[in-house]
């Protein structure tokens, strides 16, 4: 084996386990002088980028050796190992995670050295994401030992780029790249911008071409998103929306009613609202709602209050359909009553009273008024004696517990209190008496001891 110069390149920063290099010259001139140098070449040739090196020139044969890389990728240091780039021992160096999301984490190994300061980055043993590293101005009393496997030159590429890829529903080959931030609608169809149903992927490289996104709504298949949706509003805007996929092209900006409800109008409008919607089947279609309430509406009988401040007469469809006005109606007052179908919007505080009907001369009238009646009349069951007895009875009662919760609850003495013990034995004679049915039958029971004559039938008075 031919003796040739080579160069022994010692590193500043000598690690358990770290040997010298040595690299062959060969028939290529000295390329550097003997001295200190730091590479800041790609991190091959066994070399570490940013690392210092002590070269020294060596003639002999070393069975361990490289081609010695070009010259431009050192950096020539005057101050030798002393250099502060160079300075290894007892430096405590602090990785920061690039995205903010993990603890920065704190070692004393020289390995993260060469890639102090700047925008470098690093992902090291144990760790998927990425790490920028400075030195420390705080003690490492939880330092860690930790490997260097892999270098970049800026965090963005070491995190690698996040984009997205939208392909249209319609045309599998009509695809549109973003870097607008999508992460919510991975996996989901979109509406944007641009015309059409659009699936959104995760790209995870730099997007050949990058177009702002507005995404404008959100659906889980394309099937969904494709649908046409018709949206139907209660006509007097009691009832919530109802949210529809059945073809109501025919009737858009019309008014309908649907089978399952034929009492409400319903006013047809498209939409791209989706959410929980459903099948409808119509039942009729009309031009305006009032055209449609007039249909669907009974004739009632009603009455209104004036709330303006001046005397009016209130507007409303009778039931023939046509226009009428009531009487003069005063101020905060209400009408009388009137059969319509509908009131025309003034007014407030309806009230119905039935369904009117027509009478001989095929007028509509309001169904008669229908007055309470007292269902509970005084002594009704008390035959033994007269209403006014009955009801001097209960009322003296009355007054005696009255007094006596006075005298339980506040201490307050009745100055009569042996009355209050008569009326209450009266009321309880005067309730059992009340028990007794004097039209009962009795049926007289013969016994051994005292037969009774099968003649002696009769109520209870007479017995």
């Amino acid at each position: 084996m031919t003796a040739e110069p080579y160069y022994i390149l010692t590193p500043c920063c000598v690690q358990p386990g770290v040997d010298q290099l040595f690299f062959i010259v060969g028939s290529n001139p000295l390329p550097i002088v003997p001295g200190t140098y730091q590479f800041n070449g790609l991190a091959d040739f066994d070399l570490v980028r940013g690392a210092c090196y002590s070269v020294t020139e060596a003639l002999g044969v070393n069975l361990t050796y490289e081609y010695f890389p070009d010259n431009t990728e050192f950096i020539y240091l005057d101050d030798a190992c002393n250099d502060p780039l160079c300075l290894c021992a007892d430096v405590c160096y602090v990785l920061t995670d690039c995205e903010n999301l993990l603890d920065s984490i704190y070692t004393m190994s020289s390995r993260v050295s060469p890639f102090v300061g700047g925008v470098n980055s690093i992902i090291i043993n144990g760790y998927t994401n990425c790490w920028t590293v400075a030195i420390s101005e705080d003690t490492c009393d939880c330092a860690i030992d930790v490997v260097v496997t892999q270098n970049f030159t800026n965090c963005e590429l070491c995190l690698g780029y996040t984009s997205y890829k939208l392909t249209d529903c319609s045309n599998s080959a009509n695809i549109m790249y973003t870097s607008t931030d999508l992460s919510l609608y991975v996996g989901q169809v979109v509406e944007q911008d641009c015309p059409g149903c659009w699936l959104v992927e995760e790209f995870n490289l730099q997007p050949p071409t990058n177009v702002h996104i507005v995404v404008t709504n959100t659906f889980d298949t394309c099937l969904q998103c494709q649908n046409i949706y018709w949206i139907l509003e209660d006509c007097n805007e009691v009832e919530d929306p109802i949210i529809t996929t059945t073809d109501l092209s025919a009737y858009n900006n019309q008014v309908i009613t649907l089978e399952w409800c034929p009492t409400i109008c319903w006013q047809v409008s498209s939409t791209r609202e989706h959410t929980n919607s459903t099948i409808v089947i119509l039942k009729d279609d009309y031009q305006t709602c009032i055209e449609c309430e007039l249909d669907i509406l009974p004739c009632q009988c009603s009455t209104i209050l004036n709330n303006t401040l001046t005397a009016i007469a209130i507007p409303y469809y009778d039931c023939e359909n046509t226009l009428v006005y009531t009487e003069l109606v005063q101020p905060n007052k209400r009408s009388k009553k009137v059969c319509l179908k509908k009131w025309n919007g003034v007014g407030s505080d309806e009230l119905y009273f039935g369904d009117c009907t027509l009478d001989i001369d095929r007028d509509f009238i309001c169904p008669p008024v229908v007055y309470p009646k007292r269902t509970v009349r005084p002594g009704y069951n008390t035959p033994t004696c007269t209403i006014d007895h009955y009801e001097k009875i209960v009322c003296n009662f009355a007054n005696a517990m009255y007094s006596n919760t006075l005298e339980k609850r506040y201490g307050i003495t009745s100055c009569c209190p042996e009355d209050r013990e008569k009326w209450e034995i009266q009321y309880e004679l005067v309730e059992f008496a009340s028990l007794v049915d004097p039209d009962y039958i009795c049926t007289p029971v013969s016994t051994c001891c005292d037969p009774l004559p099968a003649s002696s039938v009769g109520t209870c008075n007479n017995q």
